[in-house]
């Protein structure tokens, strides 16, 4: 099972359960404490169908029922909702554009209408 997280840090096969608990207990110290390896392999654990707490204290089990892994990471909603500099600066030259544009075109029509009289 170590070899099945540290290709991609993730656990992609379906094992016994009691290599689950076997796979946590045998996390090094320097990768438990830096990587989330525990987490990972409990989360696998539950999906394969275990029911109690593995890797904590004996004797304690689940408050509730076991959260299944998330597919995606939590968005943080707390960040700033300002706009991004990229986008004024491109707005800023959008409107630079069209009004030379404008101006052009009013200097084109001026030009003829002087030329007609």
């Amino acid at each position: 099972m170590a070899e099945d997280w540290r290709d991609n840090s993730r656990i992609d096969g379906i094992y016994p359960l009691h290599c689950y608990e076997e796979g946590i207990e045998a996390i090094p110290a320097e990768i438990r404490d830096y990587s989330n390896a525990e987490e990972i392999i409990r989360n696998a654990y539950l999906s394969a169908g275990g029911r109690s707490s593995i890797g904590g204290p004996p004797g304690q089990t689940p408050s509730g029922p076991p959260n299944p892994p998330l597919a995606a990471p939590a968005v943080d909603t707390s960040a700033s909702s300002q706009v991004p500099l990229p986008v004024i600066v491109l707005g800023a030259m959008s409107i630079l554009l069209v009004a030379s544009g404008a101006f052009g075109y009013l200097s084109r029509r001026r030009s003829a209408a002087d030329d007609e009289t």
